[in-house]
């Protein structure tokens, strides 16, 4: 009896062990990558221990890539879906080219790039991503070193995530190079830097997230203006009754190898985009569709060159409301000219009389007179037509 006992109880416990080598779940495993970047590879984890794939297993597990120097965790099949409750990426690359992974987050803790002294880089080439929870990433970074999160290709949805740029000269970096990032509900905080890039990637306020009740999604990027690219930046607002909110500008880049013209902003879907701060990028300003509004308190600016039409000249189809100020850079202007600001044939312009203005960039004020222009000796724009124009002095004087 006790001979028969001690085999029905070790052989349950012997089948289980097979069942678990080499690939478990509802732990944290630690990426060594020490032999090479293939997540099966057993060899590359701690303890040769692998996540579980599968869903009921998965979602409960901890990846922590933390391998310096060594090889990065690349997930890269196209046919695998990884659930996960968390990834932590520190002092690592994380590299995604291929298949889905979903992080649930369900023990509301976060995931992070960098952060508590460490720097991290998270890459996605591909695929899809996706945070089914309300504080799903932090990029972020306390120490010498920066944290990054780079979109190059494919899909990542957010509930909400946060940029945490830190202290000692820390940068929490996200950079929009191509496919889209679904974000309901950006946040930021932190007293460090932040830099946000559009190099041809779409920014999507909120797309098809189950709480699109919330009418409004607020990007501040922790009081730093975002940069545009030569790739340029894609906004889309899919809803009619959603506003993307900009709070800190969209400027122009000036990272070296950047061109003098960038790649512009397409604002494309049924919504708003409202562009708060100072709005300085160079290239072709297109709008798809819903509107464009530039509030009171805020700036667009233009920079006429002799000869030449706008670069970012406002085209396309939809409503812009200009409440804020037009601010004409007159550097490269010449002598004299003409410029139009935007098409009035497929646009819809709409003023705010009481906050709207157009000025120099030296603070000289264009005046508004009887006939609806707005004017100095030297300058005009005409609302109806979007025309700017720059009187010869020859003019003035015969004019006196």
């Amino acid at each position: 009896m006790k001979a028969r006992f001690l085999v029905s109880a070790v052989l349950p416990l012997f089948l289980l062990l097979i069942a678990v080598a080499g690939r478990t779940s509802g732990a944290t495993f630690r990426w060594l990558g020490s032999e090479n970047d293939d997540w099966h590879d057993a060899a590359n984890w701690e303890n040769g221990l692998v996540p579980a794939l599968d869903a009921d297993n998965g979602r409960t597990n901890t990846i922590t890539i933390a391998n310096g120097e060594n090889h990065p965790l690349r997930f890269n099949r196209a046919d695998e879906v990884l659930w996960l409750d968390t990834f932590q990426v520190q002092n690592g690359h994380l590299i995604m080219d291929a298949g889905t992974v979903i992080v649930t987050n369900s023990a509301q803790t976060v995931s992070r790039i960098g952060g508590f002294n460490h720097g991290g880089t998270m890459t996605v080439n591909g695929g899809r991503l996706v945070f089914a929870q309300w504080d799903s990433l932090y990029v972020s970074e306390n120490g010498p070193s920066s944290a990054k999160l780079i979109l190059n290709d494919g899909t990542i949805e957010f509930f909400r995530y946060s940029l945490r740029g830190g202290t000692r000269g820390a940068v929490a970096e996200m950079h929009l190079n191509g496919g889209v990032m679904n974000v309901l509900q950006p946040t930021e905080t932190g007293v460090g830097t932040n830099l946000v890039c559009f190099n041809g990637g779409t920014l999507r306020a909120g797309g098809n997230w189950p709480y699109s009740q919330q009418s409004m999604a607020n990007y501040a990027f922790n009081a730093q203006p975002a940069l545009i690219r030569a790739g340029g930046a894609v906004i889309d607002v899919p809803a009619a009754n959603r506003t993307a909110v900009i709070q800190c500008g969209l400027e122009h880049s000036t990272l070296e190898g950047d061109p003098a013209i960038d790649g512009g902003l397409r604002k494309t879907g049924a919504g708003t985009l409202t562009l708060m701060g100072t709005n300085t990028w160079t290239g072709a300003t297109i709008l798809e569709g819903g509107t464009l509004r530039l509030p009171a308190g805020s700036e667009m600016r233009f920079a006429p060159q002799e000869g030449l039409p706008l670069p970012n000249r406002i085209s396309g189809s939809g409503t812009v409301r200009f409440e804020g100020c037009l601010r004409i850079d007159p550097a490269a202007a010449g002598h004299a000219g003409e410029w139009q600001l935007f098409d009035p044939e497929t646009l819809q312009v709409v003023y705010e009389s009481t906050t709207f203005s157009v000025a120099l960039t030296d603070g000289t004020r264009l005046e508004s007179l009887e006939d609806g222009t707005c004017a100095t000796p030297q300058w005009r724009f005409t609302p109806e037509t979007g025309m700017l124009r720059k009187i010869p002095l020859a003019s003035l004087f015969i004019l006196h």
